[in-house]
């Protein structure tokens, strides 16, 4: 059975037997769903460092020039939001995605590109 993020999941059914694994097969597909449900509810690491989440707070200032803490806010941003310049993102360049690519290609055919 295959979930939402792109990889295949299987259960044993722990018996050869056509009957038992009959009766078995019902209970082990609704284990593989509510699998691949929790894993699709699940957050989704992103590759990319402007993607990170983190929490902005919104302090108040008194009329005495002191912060109000009592009353601050908080809101979900992303690193790209918040970031002073452009400078502090992580950027990917072509070797990275080449590495990545190379790394990719062994790991699923256990060879890498030809140099063609």
């Amino acid at each position: 059975m295959s979930s939402a993020d792109g990889k295949r999941y299987d259960k044993s059914l722990e018996t050869k037997d056509e009957l038992t694994a009959t009766k078995r097969a019902a209970q082990a597909v609704k284990e593989l769903q509510a699998q691949a449900k929790a894993i699709a509810n699940s957050a989704v690491q992103s590759k990319c460092d402007a993607d990170t989440e983190g929490i902005e707070w919104i302090i108040p200032t008194l009329p005495d020039g002191s912060n109000d803490y009592a009353n601050a806010t908080s809101k979900t941003v992303t690193w790209g939001e918040i970031a002073a310049s452009d400078d502090l993102i992580k950027r990917t360049d072509w070797q990275d995605l080449l590495k990545e690519a190379l790394r990719v290609r062994k790991q699923n055919k256990g060879e890498t590109y030809s140099p063609g």
